[in-house]
């Protein structure tokens, strides 16, 4: 699928946190995936970079309900 489909719902702190919200977003029946963000991607290669920020995507018409799951969650 291209990510150009795809809408950022959320920006998470590290990827441990980013699968849990795959996950639960998963277990409602929304597809979604997670990607580094630019500034994640772009400290990738530096000594002090751990993890770093990253986004957590959908579908379009899942926006809603996918805001409205991890807004819960929190």
């Amino acid at each position: 699928m291209p990510v150009d489909d795809l809408t950022r719902v959320a920006i998470v702190e590290n990827e441990p946190a980013a699968e849990l919200a795959v996950s639960l977003l998963e277990t409602e029946g929304i597809w979604a995936m997670w990607r580094k963000t630019d500034i994640a991607s772009a400290t990738w290669g530096l000594s002090l970079a751990v993890g770093g920020p990253v986004e957590i995507l959908v579908l379009a018409e899942d926006v809603p309900r996918a805001q409205e799951l991890l807004a819960d969650s929190d």
